[in-house]
């Protein structure tokens, strides 16, 4: 007796997010997404990116999708740029804990541990080979006067700062429903231990292990020898409040800005959803500070 023919395998659908300025590198993306098709992955390509590919010349595998608006359903997402993308790309998930793959191709790209050198390597953790998942906190911010559609979260930090150059501001704060401290300066940085090696870094706060159940508070060109950078559990909710001379203060949610005015009450807590990394299993905490932050090197 004859026997019907098998169906395909299904495959799997994995999300493909990249930086718009990236010219010399469309062919070798190209052979990425080729690559990707050959073992059965079906690339599920950002909109504005499919077009940016094919602009330069780039056929895209007949089996691409192109997907507009955020929170594609897919198994997981490769990332192609630097960390601003990567960051770019935790958003257009909208919240959906799809693991995201990042694949270095900026200057320090901290958070992204593939390179285009290697799109075997890339694809075998796509199957789920050599990589682990690394569950990442990210914060929450809740107040009054948020822009339209504005997404609420970040991974690495939550900043609130003085808008014009020459006036500090005051920014009372409250921990867990308790009063803290005034803090008089040019602001004041909420972070992740994801982001303590960013721009609470560069403020002299500590480098946090990414795995730790905690949030960094760093002033900003504090005005007092008594304020220091202090570390906080994660179940904690921070809340803000900020006067200065001018009308208006700054506040930054991974780098998006917006302006709002002295007064308004802000809060701060751990996000309701992680941020799942895909990395290598080669990959560990030590060897990222002396790869990428040449970390103890003279």
């Amino acid at each position: 007796m004859a026997t019907a023919p098998s169906s395909p395998m299904p495959r799997r659908r994995v999300g493909v997010y990249g930086h718009l300025h990236q010219d010399g590198l469309r062919s070798r993306i190209g052979r990425l997404l080729e690559r990707m098709a050959a073992d059965g992955i079906q690339p599920a390509i950002y909109a504005p990116f499919a077009h940016y590919l094919e602009s330069g010349g780039v056929a895209l595998p007949q089996c691409c999708l192109r997907i507009v608006g955020d929170g594609p359903d897919v198994e997981s997402v490769v990332s192609i740029g630097g960390d601003g993308t990567f960051l770019q790309a935790s958003r257009w998930l909208a919240g959906r804990e799809a693991a995201i793959l990042g694949v270095n191709t900026g200057h320090l790209g901290y958070l992204a541990s593939f390179s285009l050198d290697h799109i075997g390597r890339i694809c075998e953790a796509l199957r789920g080979h050599r990589c682990r998942l690394e569950r990442r906190q990210a914060l929450e911010l809740s107040c009054e006067g948020l822009p339209e559609d504005f997404w609420p979260y970040a991974l690495n930090d939550v900043a609130v700062l003085k808008a014009d150059t020459a006036l500090m501001i005051w920014v009372k704060a409250r921990l867990g429903g308790s009063y803290l401290a005034d803090f008089q300066g040019d602001g004041l940085i909420i972070s992740t231990p994801t982001g303590s090696t960013g721009y609470n870094l560069s403020v002299g706060g500590p480098i946090l292990e990414p795995s730790l159940p905690c949030m960094v508070i760093s002033p900003v060109a504090t005005h007092s020898l008594t304020v220091r950078p202090l570390v906080v559990s994660s179940e904690s909710e921070i809340e803000l409040v900020i006067s200065g001379r001018s009308d208006t203060f700054r506040v930054s949610v991974d780098g998006r800005s917006f302006r709002l005015s002295c007064g308004t009450p802000l809060r701060i807590r751990r996000a309701p959803h992680d941020v799942v990394l895909l990395v290598p299993d080669t990959e560990d905490f030590a060897g990222t500070l002396r790869s990428k932050l040449l970390w103890g090197r003279r």
